[in-house]
């Protein structure tokens, strides 16, 4: 009775991958833009079969045969990438996504693989357009989606789009206007383009929603510090943001150089050295090379600034501050 029962399970199994099979077929061929041809489709399903069987390179094989059937398929180029990918041949995967997303320029789940493939070979430019269209074209069909929002607007960022981003972040807070996050993103966003009263208002905007907010805090009293404004109320800001996150370094580099636009050198120093030791971050880096430079301690200076333009070669000023020194 076992033997029957086991017969019959494996006959279920069999009658539903070949049904699974047809399936893919059928989508095959109302689906795709392969040509009706029986010959595409016998090498479809045959590189189908061995990639259910984990033959990668059988797959290869018979979706490289299809293609010489129907070049234009957008479908079998990205099969065929995603087998390469299997492989690790990232380079001939790029070609066949290239081709697929040439195709069919929206076919999302080819632009994505595609991304992931480019962030993987360091080309992070091309991943990030990938990324964009993807995101775009999501957004088109779920406006008020915020993860959607959000995700476009940091990449805008990531990409300096700076503007594109700004309009990203006051959609978001039309959406949210109860969200100190919101108004915090935005905040953060005009100060960058040197819009320092419309940050200052936002910031504002997100502390009063949520007093409490140490991201706000902390990146409105950098704003005042850094344009020498409300030095007093910066340092309290700081401060209050600390005891959240006594170790964060982003929030220690901020006291310390309000301590230095206070002309609080030594305070400064310190504050700036602990900060990073906790991260090496360039612009941590650039601020403790001012305060030793204005404590008369040049050679720790251009050591800073040196470590800080290795972490971020695209530095001007850090360059004309060495050349001054050097002079």
């Amino acid at each position: 009775m076992g033997f029957y029962k086991n017969k019959i399970i494996n006959l279920i199994f069999t009658a539903l991958f070949v049904f699974s099979l047809l399936v893919l077929c059928f989508n095959f061929l109302f689906a795709s833009t392969i040509k009706q041809d029986k010959q595409v489709y016998l090498h479809y399903l045959m590189g189908a079969i061995f990639d259910r069987q984990d033959n990668v390179e059988g797959a290869i094989d018979e979706y490289r045969k299809a293609i010489k059937f129907d070049p234009e398929s957008s479908d079998i180029h990205l099969n065929l990438a995603a087998d390469y990918i299997k492989l690790d041949n990232l380079d001939l995967a790029v070609v066949e996504l290239e081709k697929a997303v040439e195709l069919s320029s929206d076919n999302l789940d080819s632009r994505f693989l595609l991304a992931l493939v480019y962030s993987s070979l360091k080309k992070d430019d091309l991943a990030a357009e990938q990324y964009e269209f993807i995101l775009s074209k999501q957004l088109e069909e779920e406006p008020d989606n915020i993860d959607i929002i959000v995700s476009l607007a940091k990449l805008y960022h990531q990409q300096k789009k700076i503007s594109e981003a700004i309009e990203q972040y006051r959609k978001l807070t039309k959406l949210m206007p109860d969200k100190a996050e919101a108004y915090l993103f935005l905040g953060t966003m005009l100060s960058e383009t040197g819009d320092i009263d419309g940050g200052i208002k936002q910031l504002k905007k997100a502390l009063q929603i949520k007093p409490d907010y140490a991201e706000a805090q902390n990146s409105l009293g950098y704003i005042y510090a850094e344009n020498n404004k409300n030095l007093d109320e910066a340092l309290i800001l700081v401060q209050e943001a600390l005891k959240s996150d006594a170790d964060n370094a982003a929030y220690i580099d901020s006291l310390g150089w309000i301590y230095f636009k206070k002309g609080l050198f030594d305070q400064a120093v310190k504050y700036l050295e602990r900060a990073v030791r906790i991260l090496e971050d360039p612009v941590i880096y650039d601020h403790l090379g001012d305060a030793y430079s204005v404590k008369g301690m040049y050679a720790e200076a251009i050591d800073k600034w040196e470590r800080s333009l290795e972490l971020d070669p695209d530095q001007e000023k850090i360059r004309e501050k060495l050349d001054a020194l050097h002079k």
